[in-house]
């Protein structure tokens, strides 16, 4: 079938078929940040998904949360929110300091 519109004196024919393309609906993308720092980091990520929103309003949500706490168990904490949360996230972030934590962290999958 051809991509061209139909004609107007064909469009009230019987053997005229309504077309079949609809608007989809994009499900927005969901991001969990959780911070080691309360004060500097999460304002900073928040500043940056304001950017994302005005440039890709209803497309991307990002959630960050400054918990304050050490590497491992930020990791337990973000493994803990993600899973719990309603949403599904699409990236989970664990954002800390490096100077403090002498061991080889391995990217895990949260889920």
């Amino acid at each position: 079938m051809s991509l061209k519109p139909a004609k107007k004196s064909d469009q009230s024919k019987s053997w005229m078929q309504p077309r079949r393309d609809r608007h989809k609906m994009i499900q927005p993308e969901y991001h969990l940040i959780v911070t080691e720092g309360t004060e500097t980091e999460p304002p900073y990520f928040n500043a940056m998904g304001a950017i994302i929103n005005r440039n890709y309003p209803d497309r991307i949500n990002i959630k960050v949360e400054g918990k304050g706490d050490n590497t491992l168990s930020l990791y337990n904490k973000a493994k803990n929110l993600a899973e719990r949360s309603a949403n599904v996230y699409r990236h989970v972030w664990v954002v800390y300091d490096t100077d403090d934590f002498r061991w080889t962290v391995t990217t895990q999958a949260i889920r």
